[in-house]
């Protein structure tokens, strides 16, 4: 991905406002705030920044980053080749192998309000009075603020200083709230935000260098730290089972069965084969997932030959055997090819003809008579689509080829929306629908990372709408474990289509099977 800085450089992105009310107790906060930081977006007091960037997980770790700004565009540097950042167009993020993806949808909207929030570009928005909140026995005014192609913002405001204390993102929707702790002191007595917490982890600005010389290198994406070498675009062979998708690969030369696996985030190996094709450890990490986490070992593969000549090599992969062991497949087998996998090369997958194509990425993947181009969220490294239950509510569903015991699975609060599950499943046809035919209605168990278990309601319903296509009378599973607007496809249900995975440009081609 090229990033172009040329006009960003020398003028400030322009926003495009919503219409909407400006009461005069909102604009009197927002003025007071502005006065207490002594600046706002575009108005030239801070053209660009070099900064440091600290954040404290939930578990007590440390991890450092290096942020270069230019108003609202930026790149934030995470070491070992992965970064994030804002073309002043398009986020894009880097997969755990360098590989990078664009940020779309609701996460482009999310990320883009908290740049405006950081950047101090609240001020000038449409705002209007939104209620109070309680902070630290303290009762305090709240502002919403809107601004075209971000999420709005609820800003709780100390009027007496005009200091944000809480920031809540997207409050009407999935809600983020920044609990923000104090801002630091810049030159010639300006404030910004300088600690803050989101989602348990607290973050804070450690050094600030206000309008440094910057160069367009900074802004650009690293260079992948894995990398692909393309032979042939002949297909080659995978199995397909009604359960899942198995691919034959060579790792340092050694042979190995593998899973397809949408929703796992990278490339796993069981230990004994990581040990068996003397794949390097470099260090230890964890994997989380459904059913808790689990400690494994980071370790890099030189080779990873997925035949005729399709080649990737240095690959960081990460081994444990308690997600693999033998007896929960169909079959043994040495580990799952997730989006690491993927995020590199255009992979497309014919299930019906049992056989897989890896191509360079260079040039947008097309969709074919009756497929269609499905723009996916890939901030999480899992494609995440939307997805529509009964009419009633809205979810955004990881697409994950890996998870054969359901077809759909979403909360139980549906149930609460007006969403009626039903105990048996009825075949139709016609244009624009597709039957299938899944499990009758009762309880599951799905299995999740470090082989942890699960159990579900499965049912029915009526039906499940992903951009044109429409399924009745479709197998779901219900847990309590999923937020309302979360949920997941799984093989049940994935296995009615054919794919093109282009992660490069953010999309997955969908092309219905109707024969299967």
């Amino acid at each position: 991905m090229r990033v172009v800085l040329a006009s960003l450089l020398t003028a400030v992105l322009f926003f495009s406002f919503m219409p909407g009310a400006r009461a005069d107790d909102a604009q009197s906060l927002l003025a007071k705030h502005k006065a207490f930081v002594g600046w706002q977006f575009g108005d030239g007091t801070f053209t660009s920044f070099d900064m440091q960037r600290d954040g404290v997980t939930k578990k007590g770790q440390t991890d450092r980053a290096i942020e270069h700004r230019v108003g609202l565009v930026y790149r934030r540097n995470y070491g070992a080749g992965n970064a994030t950042g804002f073309t002043g167009k398009i986020f894009w993020g880097t997969t755990r192998n360098g590989f990078t993806v664009p940020y779309i949808g609701d996460e482009a909207q999310r990320m883009l309000a908290i740049d405006v929030l950081m950047m101090e570009g609240t001020t000038e928005l449409p705002a209007e009075l939104h209620g109070s909140t309680t902070i630290d026995g303290k009762t305090v005014p709240v502002v919403r603020v809107t601004m075209k192609g971000a999420k709005p913002i609820d800003l709780a405001i100390d009027p007496a200083t005009g200091a944000y204390l809480q920031a809540t993102v997207d409050p009407d929707g999935s809600p983020e709230t920044i609990s923000i702790a104090s801002y630091t002191t810049l030159p010639d007595g300006k404030k910004m935000i300088g600690s803050w917490s989101l989602d348990g982890e607290r973050y804070t600005y450690t050094k600030i260098i206000p309008n440094p010389q910057l160069v367009d290198r900074n802004f650009t994406p690293p260079a992948p730290l894995a990398s692909w070498t393309f032979g042939s675009a002949a297909p080659v062979p995978i199995g397909v089972t009604d359960e899942r998708i198995y691919l034959n690969a060579k790792v340092n030369g050694v042979p190995g069965t593998f899973v397809l696996d949408t929703g796992a985030s990278g490339i796993y190996l069981t230990d004994e084969f990581a040990n068996r094709a003397h794949v390097k450890t470099i260090g230890t990490a964890r994997a989380s997932g459904i059913g808790g986490d689990v400690k494994t070992l980071k370790r890099q593969a030189k080779t990873i030959d997925l035949g005729n000549g399709n080649v990737l090599s240095n690959a960081l992969i990460y081994t444990d055997n308690e997600t693999y062991r033998e007896g929960k497949f169909n079959q043994e087998v040495d580990g799952f090819f997730g989006f690491d996998f993927l995020a590199g090369a255009r992979v497309s997958v014919n299930l019906g003809a049992k056989t897989m194509t890896i191509q360079p990425d260079d040039e947008a993947a097309t969709a074919p008579a009756g497929g269609y181009v499905v723009s996916v969220d890939l901030s999480g490294d899992v494609p995440v689509v939307p997805m529509e239950l009964d009419g009633k509510v809205n979810v955004d569903a990881i697409m994950d080829t890996g998870n054969a015991a359901v077809g759909v699975l979403a909360s139980s609060k549906i149930r609460d929306h007006g969403v009626v599950m039903v105990s048996a499943l009825r075949a139709q046809g016609g244009d624009g629908l597709i039957a299938n035919q899944g499990f009758l209605g009762g309880n599951r168990t799905i299995v999740g990372i470090g082989g942890e278990t699960e159990r579900v309601y499965c049912g029915s319903l009526d039906k499940v709408v992903i951009g044109p296509f429409v399924y009745q009378n479709n197998g779901v599973c219900l847990s309590a474990n999923q937020s309302l607007h979360d949920g997941l496809l799984g093989f049940d249900f994935l296995k009615n289509f054919d794919y093109i995975f282009d992660y490069h440009h953010g999309t997955i081609v969908m092309i219905p099977r109707r024969n299967n």
